[in-house]
């Protein structure tokens, strides 16, 4: 798992959000941050969703990130 300050996010559901992101379109949606950072959506510009989770693009970069450092220690 990897805590976030509104929310935590595992591995896999970062993989998933990376595989398949589906951009949200806010004229539709009540956004105000998101669910992972807490950052609003006017400093974000954009929200991935998977099962009803909105996260920012700059969170799925982190994540993506700690997970490719956890692999290599893995690995090594």
């Amino acid at each position: 798992m990897i805590a976030g300050l509104n929310d935590n996010i595992c591995n896999n559901c970062t993989i998933g959000f990376l595989s398949a992101p589906k951009e949200v379109n806010f004229a539709n949606l009540q956004i105000e941050s998101c669910d992972f950072c807490g950052k609003p959506v006017h400093e974000v510009g954009a929200f991935y969703e998977r099962k009803e989770v909105k996260i920012c693009r700059g969170c799925l970069d982190v994540c993506q990130e700690i997970i490719g450092y956890d692999l290599q220690i893995a690995g090594a």
